[in-house]
């Protein structure tokens, strides 16, 4: 498996299977500076998914993560799950933390 494949998969087993949010927050944390779009689109989807299953997210690592989204060379990729995972947040009455 390559670099990127393990990061995102560590990342989504954790966004899907985490007992807290920190340990969410570690792996989008661990992964923000990449600009590899499989790895920024884990990242936004670990916010939905910690949006959906613990009713909260943390505000500016949710800021950071759309920011890298929306100036990366895959911005155009990335704006559909930037929408759904807004949707999660706004479905699931996510507290912004």
């Amino acid at each position: 498996m390559s670099d990127t494949e393990d990061t995102v998969q560590s990342m989504i087993g954790a966004a899907l299977h985490a007992d807290a949010p920190g340990d969410i927050i570690a792996e989008i944390e661990a992964a923000l500076g990449s600009d590899d779009r499989w790895v920024l689109n884990a990242c936004i989807l670990s916010i939905g998914h910690m949006a959906r299953r613990f009713k909260t997210y943390p505000a500016d690592l949710k800021a950071r993560v759309w920011l890298a989204a929306r100036t990366s060379s895959h911005a155009d990729v990335l704006a559909g799950t930037l929408g759904d995972a807004e949707s999660d947040i706004a479905t699931f009455k996510a507290e912004a933390v």
